[in-house]
């Protein structure tokens, strides 16, 4: 569900990004707007394993989290010295991307190790997600109905 509204976000902000940095910003920050579109998939990949990172840190394994910082970095570097000479610039959005990603498929995995819970199940929505969500949205609108009437 985190992945699916991360994306939902990401795809709603890229389709007003370029507007919204001429207003808020100017012209002369345009050239970024691409460099946002290569970042879109590493934003989904940060804040799906987010979700692993407090499930470690919950379960008394802080040190995992600290191996997943350390892979994404290494990747992050190792890629940026590799695409620079080919993409320039672009090459940080690529490696940032590629860092994230490690250490989201890192954090996966050690997590389908631990729990048994499979990789597919992970990504894929069930009902129980549909549930979820359906009994989440009917929970917040009776407390915004219960806030006006107070």
């Amino acid at each position: 569900m985190v992945c699916l509204t991360t994306v939902d976000a990401v795809a709603a902000f890229l389709v007003v990004c370029e507007p919204v940095v001429r207003i808020l910003l100017s012209e002369a920050f345009l050239p970024a707007v691409p460099l946002l579109w290569i970042m879109a998939p590493d934003i989904v990949a940060y804040a799906s394993s987010n979700v692993f990172i407090a499930w470690f840190a919950g379960s008394g394994r802080p040190g995992l989290c600290s191996s997943a910082l350390w892979l994404s970095l290494v990747v992050n570097i190792v890629a940026s010295l590799a695409l620079y000479p080919t993409f320039g610039l672009r090459s940080v959005a690529w490696a940032i991307t590629a860092g994230l990603f490690a250490r989201g498929v890192f954090l996966a995995v050690v997590f389908n190790r631990a729990t048994g819970v499979s990789l597919r199940s992970l990504w894929l929505p069930c009902r129980s997600d549909a549930n979820f969500l359906r009994n989440s949205l009917r929970a917040a609108l009776s407390r915004k109905r219960w806030l006006k009437s107070a």
